[in-house]
């Protein structure tokens, strides 16, 4: 449960956002790739969703569904693998959704397949909140991620209708109960007429300088040299509600990060055994340590860390975001017993020298065969349980009169691939049966 229903925590230092204001206001985040925006606005989501307070995300990317496994709201979108699949006729009901049942909406447009399909469903979403607010009037929070597409200052792929519409949410929804907050990695490519509405922004690093113009117009050139020096996750925070300027260091997200930067370190999970010597085959157990160096990295501090640490330690040393960075353990199996990945896959590709006999080419149809059909019951599997579902949901609303798809458990979705399996089996069974009637 969260400490206050009137203010979230954001950072580990104590530093808390007011909720109506973040609600009701007009917010901007903003950062470059890797700087911790999106983790800023995901711990804004948390903790909204936390005290059950209703809002939309705006997804492009996929990068918030992760919240699915932690909070109970409505996946929204353009493919199957969503709650409830939306178009553009169907907007009406998602703002009912949202704002009569008071549902936290995630809409995925990164399912939909055309921009302009994408414009049309988030245009009419974001019309059909704002008409709905009028007589549901409750604090709504819009969150939209890559603003410079949607409200770009110059081209994008937002047309002027849906810009328009956004820009007028800025100027208009307070007073109807709906706030904004729009990311963005360039706030040079953002319409300036909605960053002048914004009451509250979230500063992350920013290097290129038509960026850090923006933050200087703001903020005064003093900041503008600030925003690039600070760490992952750190940003200056500027509000008007007590017209402060902070310098903060975010929490990091309590729920999976969808929408995470492939590394090396998930390579080396993957292919646990590509951490072995290619060339030898040889490994070096984790415990062991190579030998010393004078110019071992460890005894060369690098400045730019050192410089990094020390602004944030003159906050707060309980607040700096760690990433895991420790190095993947190597195999500790012998090397007699283990071979480079390399080898064991050209192993398993090359024709076998006994390939001409027929009886390994019968026993590779066999295997072939096997796998075929192993494959084809796993799908037809799947598929049977995906409609069983969708059956249930179908029963769900019409009986007990949802108005949006539940969230099966994990059990539940286990009972509907049992059933699934019992109905192929049974097909099975009553072919068998009908075999052994006719001889």
């Amino acid at each position: 449960m969260p400490d206050s229903i009137e203010k979230l925590s954001v950072s580990d230092d104590g530093f808390t956002f007011p909720v109506e204001d973040v609600l009701t206001g007009r917010g901007f985040i903003t950062g470059k790739s890797g700087s911790g925006k999106s983790n800023t606005a995901s711990v804004i989501v948390e903790e909204l969703l936390d005290r059950h307070l209703p809002l939309l995300i705006v997804d492009t990317d996929g990068e918030y569904t992760g919240l699915r496994e932690s909070y109970d709201l409505l996946h929204a979108g353009g493919s199957d693998a969503c709650d409830r699949q939306v178009s553009a006729e169907d907007t009406d009901q998602l703002a009912s959704v949202a704002l009569g049942d008071r549902v936290p909406v995630l809409l995925d447009v990164s399912t939909y397949p055309t921009e302009d399909e994408t414009e049309a469903v988030l245009s009419n979403t974001i019309e059909a909140l704002f008409i709905a607010e009028h007589d549901h009037r409750i604090p709504f929070l819009i969150l939209l991620e890559e603003a410079h597409e949607f409200i770009p200052q110059r081209g994008g792929r937002g047309g002027s209708d849906l810009k328009s519409l956004l820009i007028r949410v800025a100027k208009r929804g307070r007073k109807r109960g709906i706030g904004i907050c729009c990311l963005s990695q360039r706030p040079a490519s953002v319409d300036k007429d909605y960053i002048t509405q914004c009451d509250w922004f979230v500063w992350h690093r920013l290097t290129w300088k038509n960026d850090t113009d923006v933050v200087g117009r703001i903020l005064g050139s003093g900041t503008a040299e600030t925003v690039q020096s600070l760490g992952d996750g750190e940003a200056v925070v500027q509000t008007d509600w007590d017209e402060s300027t902070t310098r903060v260091q975010f929490r990091r997200r309590h729920t999976d990060d969808a929408g995470a930067t492939p590394s090396l370190e998930d390579l080396n999970r993957s292919e646990p055994d590509d951490a072995t010597d290619r060339g030898t085959g040889s490994s070096t157990p984790a415990s062991e340590s190579p030998p010393s160096s004078e110019t071992d990295d460890e005894s060369v501090p690098d400045d730019s860390d050192r410089s990094d640490s020390t602004i944030r330690s003159d906050r707060n040393d309980g607040t700096e975001i760690r990433y895991d960075e420790s190095p993947v353990a190597h195999s500790s199996f012998p090397a007699a017993e283990t071979k480079p990945s390399l080898e064991r896959r050209r192993e398993r590709r090359e024709t076998p020298t006994d390939a001409a006999d027929p009886l390994w080419e019968i026993g590779a149809i066999v295997v072939y065969l096997y796998d075929s059909f192993v494959w084809y019951h796993l799908v037809a599997v799947s598929r049977l349980e995906a409609r069983v579902a969708e059956t249930v949901a179908r029963l769900d609303e019409l009986l007990v009169g949802r108005r949006y798809p539940r969230r099966p458990g994990p059990y539940e979705r286990s009972g509907y691939r049992l059933v699934a399996l019992l109905s192929v089996v049974s097909c099975y069974a009553l072919v068998v049966l009908g075999m052994l009637l006719v001889m």
